[in-house]
Parts: structure tokens; C-alpha cells; sequence
């Protein structure tokens, strides 16, 4: 990402921006839906620690990190907010990530504890939750 963030830089004109959007390195969470409220089920996790989304996006973040002390950028506005993917089935759910998610994981347990709280209550759901990081960085002068 380093690299990618270098380039940017070279393209940008000289009013332009980057839209950094991408999840942050926390977890995403196996959660389901009640009427009284949201249970945790529990988190999406890395398979092997190294090529899982935690590990991918800590990589990105240390990279614009770099980045911004290498004064290639300045941060000029940064939020977070939660993206929820709701499936109709928690198969549909377990699926996806294992299918869309590089190196991405539900473990049995926690699919179990939704399997649970989902056939506790009609009109229960099932999602997966992650946080979003959102930054606008402008360039600085060389």
C-alpha cells in the first residue's frame, strides 16, 4: 500500500485529495439482531494471523502511517462508522466470508451461539459487522 500511496501522490494535482476508505484493523463481529437488542455471537477471525483481514489492514495502516511521517500527506478529516452485512441465512453469512474474505474465518463456536440466539425468536437476524475507517488526506509540498 505504500507504494500505491506514492503513486497517488504523484498523480494528484495540486488541489487534489485521497479518500483513504477501507476497514480498520479491529475485528468484525458475528452479531445477531433481537427484537430487545443486538447479541455478539462472536468475531470473524484471521486463519493463519498473517494474510486474514486484522493483519492486512494493521499492514495498511502502518503504511499510511509511514506515509504521513515520510510528510507525503497531511490528514485533514478521519471517522469511523460501523457497515453491517446482513444475510438471509447464517450459511449465506459463513459463506461469504469464507469466500469473499481473504484468509477470513467464522470458528464453529461462534456460528453455534448464532445458530442459538437465531432460533430463539422469530424475526431474528444474523449480520456481520466491521468497522470503517474514512480519512481525507491532502498532499504536502515536497
Amino acid at each position: 500500500m505504500l507504494d500505491a500511496l506514492q503513486r497517488a501522490r504523484a498523480w494528484l494535482r495540486p488541489a487534489g485529495f485521497v479518500i483513504d476508505i477501507r476497514p480498520t484493523a479491529e475485528p468484525a463481529y458475528l452479531e445477531v439482531q433481537l427484537a430487545g437488542g443486538t447479541e455478539l455471537a462472536g468475531r470473524v477471525g484471521d486463519v493463519d494471523g498473517r494474510t486474514g483481514p486484522s493483519a492486512r489492514h494493521a499492514r495498511a495502516d502502518t503504511a499510511l502511517a509511514t506515509a504521513i511521517a515520510r510528510h507525503w500527506f497531511a490528514v485533514e478529516l478521519r471517522r469511523e462508522f460501523s457497515f453491517s452485512r446482513h444475510g438471509d441465512t447464517l450459511d449465506e453469512l459463513r459463506d461469504h466470508i469464507r469466500s469473499d474474505w481473504r484468509g477470513a474465518a467464522i470458528d464453529d463456536a461462534a456460528l453455534g451461539r448464532a445458530a442459538a440466539l437465531l432460533t430463539s425468536e422469530p424475526g431474528a437476524r444474523a449480520r456481520v459487522r466491521e468497522q470503517i475507517g474514512i480519512a481525507r488526506l491532502a498532499p504536502r509540498k515536497s
